[in-house]
């Protein structure tokens, strides 16, 4: 009797899996224990055991496809029996609330029926685009976004199956991103140190001259009517805020530290999440600068926002001469990876840092007698513990990184010494 072979759950948080490799084809002989295809899961790529034993009937996902939890991905059975059946009553209930839907959509409204087929026939067909989206793969259980480290490829590339694509920073460590189709690179839609939320679209892979814009346009499409519910006020509130910005000047407007973008009623365009992080470290988001579309303010801007320094003041009179500033503060503030900001979100920052002593002996005889000599010519007197924090002060300028403090996203290295 013919059985369906369904997606596994291979991890606790896996929803879905991507078919990397099949190892059958239809109308092979499987035995018990027989690896039909390699999975890819959020966390690795695994092997998926037969069964059964018996003839693979039916293969209805293609090679680098993704299938969610327990969907129908093949049929295995005796040489020559009849499937259809069973594919008909396990996808009967993914075709009938695909039937539900489209009857609503014709019939439910008759006296927007105009609109409601302009819309239809507005909808993109890229069935016979020779093109695949690549998008931004979950690589660990914690990750919300990754980035483009480094990409290992440019658009007009011949990639293979197999081929390494891009470097992509995670919240835990750089890893590499792997092809799964094969043709050329057409499209990448982010650049090197650029963030891209999970399932993000960063490139597309295909044929040579493939009407990429069209399949780019289509997804978009596709994943527009998932604010239905309040499709009446949300989208056209956005297009309209949005439209008159997203003319090409935003790329521009990102590396000139342009001012952040306001809608008609004065709001700032930003993500709920550079919102929180925003108010989380105290930041006035009005002073940060947009680098998404339309110059919205998303949560690579908050994590790499410097306060501007506040101007000096003018001096009280013109013909006042003043000294020249001995000791001014400067420092430098360095960017750091994703992996050291979620290590650093998992300490408290309510608990007393760790304290701990280093101790070691120091012959001091010299310092004895330089401080005779020094005493002799000195004004005031030199006591141990004045040499002591000299010392300190030079070792902390002849080793700078010491001198540092972690600023909530960066690295401030001070290049002054105050002790």
């Amino acid at each position: 009797m013919a059985e369906v072979i369904r997606m596994p759950k291979m991890s606790d948080t896996m929803e879905e899996g991507v078919i990397a490799n099949w190892n059958v084809k239809v109308g092979d002989k499987v035995d018990s224990g027989d690896i039909l295809a390699e999975i890819e899961t959020d966390k690795a790529t695994m092997d998926m055991e037969s069964y059964e034993a018996g003839t693979i009937l039916y293969i209805g996902v293609e090679k680098g496809d993704a299938v969610p939890i327990n969907a129908i991905i093949a049929v295995i059975g005796e040489e020559g029996e009849d499937f259809q059946s069973l594919l008909e009553s396990g996808d009967a209930s993914v075709n009938e609330t695909e039937e539900d839907t489209t009857e609503n959509v014709e019939t439910t409204t008759p006296e927007n029926s105009s609109t409601q087929s302009k819309e239809v026939t507005e909808v993109i067909d890229t069935s016979n685009i020779e093109a695949t989206i690549i998008r931004m793969p979950k690589m660990s259980d914690t990750m919300e976004e990754g980035v483009i480290h480094t990409w290992l490829k440019k658009v007009g590339d011949k990639i293979a199956a197999g081929d390494m694509l891009a470097e992509v920073e995670t919240d835990k460590a750089t890893m590499e991103l792997e092809a799964y189709e094969e043709g050329t690179l057409l499209y990448i839609g982010v650049k090197d140190g650029e963030s891209v939320p999970i399932d993000g679209v960063i490139a597309v892979v295909g044929a040579e001259g493939a009407d990429f814009e069209s399949l780019l346009k289509a997804d978009e499409q596709k994943n527009a009517p998932k604010t239905d519910k309040p499709k009446e006020v949300a989208p056209k509130k956005e297009t309209a805020a949005e439209k008159p910005a997203e003319t090409k000047p935003t790329k521009e407007a990102a590396p000139q530290m342009a001012a952040p973008v306001a809608n008609s009623n004065g709001r700032v365009i930003a993500s709920p999440l550079a919102k929180r992080l925003a108010e989380e470290k105290g930041i006035d988001i009005q002073a940060v600068a947009g680098s998404g579309p339309s110059g919205r303010i998303v949560k690579t801007d908050i994590d790499n926002f410097v306060p501007a320094a506040k101007p000096q003041a003018a001096p009280a009179a013109g013909n006042v001469a003043f000294a020249a500033p001995v000791g001014e503060e400067s420092f430098t503030e360095m960017k750091v990876s994703q992996m050291r900001t979620a290590i650093a979100r998992g300490f408290n920052p309510e608990l007393p840092p760790p304290e701990f002593f280093v101790t070691m002996e120091i012959n001091m005889d010299k310092a004895i007698a330089a401080r005779v000599t020094m005493n002799e010519m000195s004004p005031v007197k030199i006591s141990f513990n004045d040499m002591i924090i000299k010392a300190a002060a030079v070792a902390l300028t002849k080793h700078p990184m010491v001198n540092s403090s972690w600023r909530g996203d960066h690295i401030r290295q001070n290049q002054h010494v105050h002790i």
